[in-house]
């Protein structure tokens, strides 16, 4: 494994990998960016550490899947992160995504957004130790603080990116909510209506 956080990477893709087979998905992990992409209907790259911030390879793979209708998670995290997050915002701005700015945002609680409240019911989240984007740009918050000002999550659902209209797009600055561990049952609830968003972008 790629991180120094092997406890982090290993509890939150068990649990995503439970959470997904719950739904009937298939999943397969891997430690890097498989050269074909196009056999899988959604890539979650829950990378978070500076090591794997996205090189202009891996941003133009995932550019060519967008394109072709794909449905991609891609996280990122606080501040200690930088090189990790300047690397999902610069390839948000190549999608026609908008130009999204970095907030060092660690106040935790945050109001969550239709349609990420269901179908599991939730409301708010409180992140371990998030970062945020300080816009949403062309796409809609997933959480954000309770003004709007900034949150740490946004979606891009179909038709929202400019340059991959087919493809769509989640991204949120926080790992921890995935891990089963941290503000439960919300952050498990939202890790679900997460799942439930980007299957349904993927189907349609």
């Amino acid at each position: 494994n790629q991180t120094t956080e092997v406890d982090t990477t290993s509890a939150l893709t068990d649990n995503l990998k439970a959470l997904h087979e719950a739904v009937g998905n298939t999943v397969t992990i891997v430690n890097d960016l498989l050269g074909d992409l196009s056999a899988y209907s959604q890539i979650w790259d829950v990378r978070f550490f500076n090591a794997a911030a996205l090189d202009s390879s891996e941003q133009n793979a995932y550019s060519d899947y967008l394109v072709n209708g794909g449905g991609l998670c891609l996280m990122g995290e606080n501040h200690y992160f930088m090189e990790r997050n300047n690397s999902v915002l610069s390839l948000i701005a190549s999608l026609g995504g908008g130009d999204l700015g970095f907030n060092s945002c660690s106040d935790g609680t945050q109001v969550v957004h239709a349609p990420f409240t269901g179908p599991n019911d939730v409301s708010e989240v409180n992140y371990a130790m998030s970062g945020c984007f300080n816009n949403k740009g062309s796409g809609q918050w997933i959480t954000s603080r309770a003004d709007g000002s900034v949150g740490s999550g946004i979606a891009f659902a179909a038709g929202s990116l400019t340059n991959a209209m087919a493809g769509a797009l989640t991204t949120i600055l926080d790992v921890n909510f995935m891990m089963n561990d941290f503000d439960l049952p919300n952050s498990q609830q939202l890790t679900k209506n997460l799942i439930a968003f980007v299957g349904e972008q993927t189907e349609n």
